[in-house]
């Protein structure tokens, strides 16, 4: 399927609303903006996310702009396996397959309920001087993880940018598209992840509750490592497309140059 450009979809939701979404929770809302004529929008591999203000809360609205395999089926298992786990890390979605009409045509979106707080890039740099708020964040991921496993899924695409960390230390996920459940086995991922936290040898046919396990490392070992050598933070440039490490270096560890300083630290 061809999908509508930013522009197509930010100038229909700029209409009334109630006109071109067919959710009536969404219809009566009012699309946030930054600025005249600019709606406030979020960047991903498959969708562009918009924020809707409504009487009953502010929601994520996922407009696609890249074809996903599947997309109906993998939708409907994954809001079918969280309406049953019920797990606090992630929020209430809604596929919607005629959900927003533009210029060319009607479209699927996902109404997700939103999420305040920092990204876990965010927090971290925020307190990277701290290390007793890295060690415990530390221990709050290691639940996450754990819990996961234990619920039979994987989020896929494990990243700073889609960890939200509330003010109640409460970690929440977000971005589901390329989530694991049980039903979805026969098919392949949706997609692999970013780069900088994905083993690199990673294939679309990995997809099962185990995707998750070293992206979570990758953060686990930083997280140890900030807790003890803050300045590395901003000597690795890190931040949400990396932290400390990079695909490269798990690529070639031999000729890393933050592997071979971090080999020198008892």
């Amino acid at each position: 399927m061809h999908y509508p450009s930013f522009g197509e979809y930010a100038d229909a939701l700029q209409l009334n609303l109630d006109a071109v979404l067919s959710d009536p929770v969404l219809g009566r809302g009012t699309l946030c903006m930054r600025g005249p004529g600019l709606p406030a929008v979020y960047g991903g591999t498959y969708a562009l996310t918009f924020a809707v203000e409504t009487s009953s809360g502010k929601y994520a609205v996922r407009c696609f702009h890249r074809d996903l395999d599947a997309l109906p089926v993998r939708y409907g298992a994954i809001e079918q396996r969280l309406r049953q786990i019920k797990s606090p890390h992630f929020v209430d979605c809604r596929f919607q397959p005629q959900g927003i009409t533009t210029e060319s045509g009607t479209y699927p979106i996902v109404r997700m309920d939103w999420v305040d707080g920092p990204t876990l890039a965010a927090y971290v740099a925020g307190h990277r001087q701290d290390a007793d708020a890295l060690l415990e964040l530390r221990f709050e991921l290691r639940r996450l993880a754990l819990h996961l496993r234990a619920e039979g899924v994987a989020h896929g695409d494990i990243q700073p940018s889609n960890i939200i960390v509330q003010d109640d230390g409460r970690l929440r996920l977000i971005d589901y598209d390329g989530l694991f459940v049980p039903e979805l086995a026969p098919l392949c991922s949706a997609e692999l992840g970013q780069r900088n936290f994905q083993h690199p040898g990673r294939r679309s046919w990995h997809f099962d509750a185990r995707l998750d396990i070293f992206p979570f490392a990758v953060i686990d070992f930083a997280l140890r490592v900030l807790s003890v050598r803050p300045d590395l933070w901003e000597l690795t440039a890190s931040g949400d497309d990396a932290f400390l490490l990079r695909a490269a270096d798990f690529a070639d560890p031999a000729r890393s140059a933050i592997f071979a300083l971090l080999g020198r630290e008892p």
